[in-house]
This record gives structure tokens, C-alpha cells and sequence, in this order.
């Protein structure tokens, strides 16, 4: 039992128009295009607001490791030439650790059938190489 029902999409009303449509196959085609339309959309919304709170916790990630470099390395010469390497690429390497996790999480997110597409495609693999090495094998008993 539904207690509080959603509120009404304004994107959907382009969706009543769809009971004049005849054909069954259109109307199946043009509802997944519309949901993915609609997925993205809500995602590309979620993944600016992953970026700019990234984007908020750099600097203080920023000098949490400048302090965990300074306080836990070990020789003088060492500390300072470790501080001055964070100092002058630290900033440049936390911006491309957040480049890889938001296209980790876009690649996730383009997972449309599920986690598991990319098992079906090893197992695929793992199956077309057992068929090439059984037939090596054959090949050599005769």
C-alpha cells in the first residue's frame, strides 16, 4: 500500500502521447530510450553534485597528507624533499584521483544491465579459450 504516492514528473507528460501510437514495438523502443533519457539525466545531476563535494574535501585532504608527510617521514633531508614534492604535485594528483573515481562510478552507472554484464563476457571468453585448447588438444592426440 502506497502511503504517500510520488509527486507527478513534468517529464512525462510527452508519455500520454504514446496511447496514439499504434505500433506495440515503437512504444517499447520509445519508453527504454525515455527512461534512459530520464536516468541519465537524474545521474548526470547526482554525479556534478559527487564532483563538487570531491571538490570541497580536496583541500583538506590536501593538508591532512601534508601534515601525515611531515609528521611521518623519517630524516630531515627526507621530510623536506617529501613536503616539497606533495606541496608542488599534491594537488595535481588528488585532481586526477578525482578524474579516475567519477569515471569509475560513470562506468558503473553506464552498467545498464547489471554488474554482472562483465561476467557473462569473461565467461564468454573463458569459453571460446577451453573450445580453442580443446581443440589443440584433440588435435595433437591424432
Amino acid at each position: 500500500m502506497v502511503i504517500h504516492a510520488p509527486p507527478f514528473n513534468i517529464l512525462c507528460l510527452p508519455l500520454v502521447l504514446l496511447r496514439f501510437i499504434p505500433s506495440v514495438e515503437l512504444k517499447i523502443k520509445i519508453m527504454k530510450w525515455f527512461s534512459l533519457g530520464v536516468f541519465w539525466l537524474e545521474n548526470i545531476i547526482g554525479v556534478t553534485f559527487y564532483i563538487a563535494f570531491e571538490l570541497c574535501l580536496l583541500p583538506i585532504v590536501y593538508c591532512v597528507c601534508l601534515f601525515n608527510i611531515g609528521c611521518n617521514t623519517r630524516g630531515l633531508f627526507t621530510t623536506v624533499f617529501n613536503l616539497f614534492l606533495w606541496s608542488s604535485v599534491g594537488l595535481l594528483i588528488l585532481l586526477c584521483i578525482l578524474c579516475m573515481d567519477t569515471f569509475v562510478l560513470l562506468k558503473i552507472l553506464a552498467m545498464h544491465n547489471g554488474c554482472k554484464e562483465n561476467e557473462v563476457i569473461e565467461l564468454q571468453n573463458a569459453n571460446a579459450l577451453i573450445g580453442e585448447a580443446s581443440e589443440v588438444l584433440n588435435s595433437k592426440e591424432d
